[in-house]
């Protein structure tokens, strides 16, 4: 089942969407990094009305976190920047664009540019990624 909602400033929270589908930018993938589970596997056999295991496992001292590339501006891609500390994390990556195509600016996921699947051994790494990209743009604009 994907889920989506908007919080605005005042949190209020508005329902975008709730369907019975995975959700979109690998985040099949996510749980399946996380748990074991497959979902799509589990939507297939569903939707053929065959048995599907329901077990998934959790890994004790592993956290997993998504990255959507995107940037704030028009422009050409150049590539991304992560700080080499995380890169030994990175579990999967899927980019959309190669380096001298036009990008623009994130709206939606039209725009996106890419996204990161990243696995951390300890709480406090996955809190500094999350604080590094938090930072900075790291999708690089010419």
């Amino acid at each position: 089942m994907n889920i989506e909602i908007i919080r605005d400033s005042n949190d209020k929270i508005y329902f975008i969407e709730i369907g019975a589908r995975n959700g979109g930018n690998l985040m099949p993938e996510l749980a399946k990094l996380a748990t074991g589970f497959d979902f799509a596997v589990a939507n297939v056999q569903s939707a053929l009305n065959q048995p599907f295991n329901f077990s998934c496992c959790y890994p004790v001292g592993n956290y997993f976190t998504q990255y959507i590339l995107h940037t704030n501006e028009n422009g050409i891609y150049s590539g991304i920047s992560i700080d080499k500390q995380f890169i030994e994390n990175i579990e999967l990556k899927l980019e959309y664009y190669v380096e001298g195509d036009s990008v623009v600016r994130y709206r939606d996921s039209r725009s996106v540019i890419g996204v990161y699947l990243f696995k951390f051994g300890s709480l406090n790494k996955c809190k500094m990624f999350i604080n590094h990209i938090r930072q900075g743009q790291n999708v690089l604009i010419k």
